[in-house]
């Protein structure tokens, strides 16, 4: 990233710990992609499952509302009653 283009990740994200947790939000959801991905891999590959399969399973998995399993998160987390 530029600095000069863009100016400090402050400007971007806001304050300090805001940035950090911004951060560590988006390095986590990379390293579950990169996880998903072998997971997929030696899946396919041992012929557990197939291409199609997968791509089916997730479809089904997408198609729930977003806001649901927000919501359910937040719940499990939060450990409290939070509307998204």
């Amino acid at each position: 990233m530029d600095r000069e283009t863009f100016g400090p990740l402050t400007d971007l994200f806001g304050s300090d710990t805001q940035g950090r947790l911004i951060f560590d939000l988006v390095r986590t959801i990379v390293a579950n992609r990169i996880k998903l991905r072998a997971l997929e891999g030696v899946l396919i590959e041992k012929g557990i499952i197939t291409t199609e399969e997968l791509n089916r399973i997730y479809e089904n998995v997408l198609s729930a509302s977003s806001d649901d399993i927000i919501n359910e998160v937040l719940q499990e987390f939060g450990g409290g009653n939070t509307d998204y």
